[in-house]
């Protein structure tokens, strides 16, 4: 069970089900240039299958909600469990990027994600 520090993220208001962002956005992981080397990108998908999870979008998750990323979703509609359920079910959930970008930023989760997409990015520059 997570603690109270690693709370799950709620929806963003007005959305139920499985919320998937409407369109990929400029940095999205699963985009033709994404900020990390190509075997992150596969270890975070396998992780989150593993998982029977989602990969949630960076720009949802600095503002504390639980949005599934586009590109992820793109790749495999039906990763997990609850993505099959709310997918059989009309249970999905499109929000647009202008709506997400309009909701605060949460700081706690904002430097969180910032510390998580720096240490991915510096390790795809030690690579090089």
């Amino acid at each position: 069970m997570e603690d109270d520090d690693e709370k799950p993220h709620g929806k963003p208001p007005g959305h139920h089900g499985l919320v998937v962002r409407e369109t990929r956005c400029k940095f999205c992981l699963y985009g033709s240039k994404p900020l990390v080397l190509p075997e992150q990108v596969a270890d975070i998908t396998k992780a989150c299958r593993r998982a029977d999870n989602h990969f949630v979008c960076h720009e949802a998750t600095s503002r504390g909600f639980d949005v599934c990323c586009r590109g992820f979703y793109d790749i495999d509609p039906g990763a997990s469990n609850y993505m099959r359920i709310m997918g059989r079910l009309g249970g999905v959930s499109l929000i647009p990027g202008d709506e997400l970008l309009a909701l605060p930023i949460d700081d706690a989760d904002y430097d969180h994600c910032l510390s998580v997409t720096k240490s991915m990015v510096d390790a795809k520059a030690r690579k090089r």
